[in-house]
């Protein structure tokens, strides 16, 4: 049996076919709209709930910490070891070393840039040292062939050497 739900918009009236006509009164089509408008309206609440969280967990904003700064043996260069972090709840962490002149300061672009000669991910310990005025030692632990996200040979005119602990 096949059942219809038919509005007649200039006379008012609401009918229900399945079979037998049936007339709605205005109490039942005032029920019958509750019932299927409040689930709805519920659901657009929960909607803009939801966007509102994933906007303030997924955050794709990066913090930078210094953990430790290395002049160079001429003071015209400085190693900087920190600590970049981001991505809100599920985020990242590399402990990172850019060689800097020494007026510059340390910021977003570094992190992306060539500056930054080594980045490895959450990690127990990065050793940097100066061996001379153009190059720069770097030891660190490598828990697995994963953990070094960067490591670029030359960092300008500094030459960067790498050792595995």
């Amino acid at each position: 049996m096949v059942c219809t739900f038919r509005v007649h918009l200039f006379s008012g009236c609401w009918n229900f076919f399945c079979g037998n006509e049936i007339v709605m009164s205005k109490k039942d089509l005032k029920i019958l709209l509750l019932v299927f408008t409040i689930p709805f309206a519920l659901l657009g609440v929960y909607g803009v709930f939801a966007i509102v969280y994933a906007i303030a967990v997924f955050d794709d904003s990066m913090t930078l910490v210094v953990e430790r700064c290395f002049l160079s043996p001429d003071g015209n260069k400085k190693a900087v070891l920190y600590q970049a972090s981001g991505g809100g709840a599920a985020g990242w962490i590399h402990h990172s070393v850019a060689i800097l002149n020494i007026n510059d300061s340390l910021d977003e672009s570094v992190f992306i840039s060539e500056r930054t000669v080594f980045s490895k991910r959450c990690c127990d310990s990065v050793d940097v040292n100066w061996e001379n005025d153009s190059t720069l030692q770097i030891r660190y632990i490598k828990e697995d062939e994963y953990c070094v996200y960067k490591m670029q040979e030359n960092g300008g005119m500094i030459n960067v050497e790498y050792f595995i602990k």
